[in-house]
């Protein structure tokens, strides 16, 4: 185990990292954004409400945050390395002296990535999550779909079986590799992201699709890197959040909105089908830089407690955010109640689905921990 593993585990251990509710309350609220796209699709036939009006934001502010929780804190790791220098000098209780005149790298960020750590991470709360989950829905996906069991399994094993699962496990390993070999110096960072971008922009104009959904992958990486950048650079974002920048960013994505409307530019992202690449581009900046600016200056309402558990709990969401809105049309078309051009129904039955996905979220994570990547469980026990 490398100085910077070691450094980066003892930081986990001495000062472990606390949850931002404004991250899981974005969250929320895009998961939210979500299951109200796919159950329009799945209810009504049809987007109702505009992809291109929210659901591509939605989708790379998921991105973003990851991105965002892949840079550490400046000083996170300091008391962690003071901690190991002293147990280093045999005295298992030392803080190792004066953090600020110690000879051992004090910022975890001056130590090399903690890659080992890294793609552990990525292998226990996404690539086994996404195995277990795509596997158990098989059955039922090809029962429904009328697909044959064997061509369902295949696109699990290719990747192909939840497509953003597979473009953020793809997207952060290569990431995570990036930041190792470069030694997170930004030049290399910001050559990769725009070649990154690059890559992604050549697949969608060749129609190519690739196994592992590497063309979003590259898409990914790209606003991985953009999160990351605000994280490392927070300091200087932070002198934007206040009303008068929030008031300005929520003009400035009316606008864009409203341009993306009136001239039909696609924002399509999955297949990748985005018409305009330099509003694609402008709408997502403008409308991460809006929504974080929004949800950061939100102070923790217990009546938004409901959305915060859900970002929280937003990848199991994600999972079920297709069988769930299928079983519930399906139910509501047989209770009689068909869309009949009532939007109230849709209300309906989007309620529906939230409480159903989250009655399943929650017995998921009570009595199946070990899918959703949480082995401690069981070792405590």
């Amino acid at each position: 185990m490398t100085t910077s593993d070691r450094i980066h585990e003892t930081a986990l251990a001495t000062c472990p990292p606390r949850r931002q509710h404004w991250i899981d309350l974005l969250r929320g609220f895009c998961m939210l954004a979500i299951l109200l796209d796919h159950t329009e699709i799945y209810y009504t036939g049809d987007n109702l409400i505009s992809y291109h009006l929210y659901v591509a934001d939605a989708l790379v502010v998921f991105f973003f945050i990851s991105g965002y929780l892949f840079c550490r804190p400046n000083n996170y790791g300091a008391e962690a390395a003071s901690t190991l220098k002293g147990r280093q000098a045999g005295d298992p209780d030392s803080r190792g002296g004066d953090v600020q005149t110690d000879r051992l790298p004090l910022r975890l960020a001056e130590e090399p990535f903690p890659l080992r750590h890294k793609l552990l991470s990525i292998i226990r709360n996404l690539l086994v999550p996404y195995f277990v989950f795509t596997t158990a829905l098989a059955l039922p996906k090809s029962l429904a779909h009328g697909l044959p069991v064997e061509e369902v399994f295949l696109t699990v094993l290719t990747g192909q079986a939840s497509w953003f699962i597979a473009a953020l496990i793809v997207g952060e390993t290569a990431f995570a590799l990036l930041l190792w070999i470069s030694r997170e110096k930004w030049w290399i960072l910001s050559v990769s992201a725009l070649l990154s971008m690059g890559l992604c922009i050549w697949s969608a104009h060749n129609g190519r699709s690739f196994y592992w959904q590497a063309d979003n992958a590259c898409m990914a990486l790209t606003i991985l890197y953009l999160g990351y950048l605000y994280r490392r650079k927070e300091a200087f974002f932070n002198r934007f959040h206040t009303p008068y920048h929030t008031f300005l960013f929520f003009i400035l994505f009316i606008i864009i909105k409203v341009y993306v409307h009136t001239e039909g530019v696609s924002l399509l992202i999955e297949p990748i089908g985005v018409s305009d690449w330099p509003v694609f581009v402008v709408n997502m900046v403008v409308a991460v830089f809006f929504l974080v600016n929004l949800f950061r200056q939100i102070p923790r309402l217990h009546f938004l407690r409901p959305v915060e558990w859900t970002g929280s709990h937003s990848l199991v969401y994600y999972f079920l955010c297709g069988g769930v809105p299928l079983t519930v049309s399906a139910m509501f078309q047989r209770l009689g109640l068909p869309y009949d051009g009532n939007y109230l129904h849709v209300v309906l039955a989007y309620v529906a689905v939230w409480i159903a996905s989250t009655v399943l979220v929650w017995l998921t994570y009570r009595y199946l921990p070990f899918a959703v990547g949480r082995w401690d469980r069981y070792r405590n026990e």
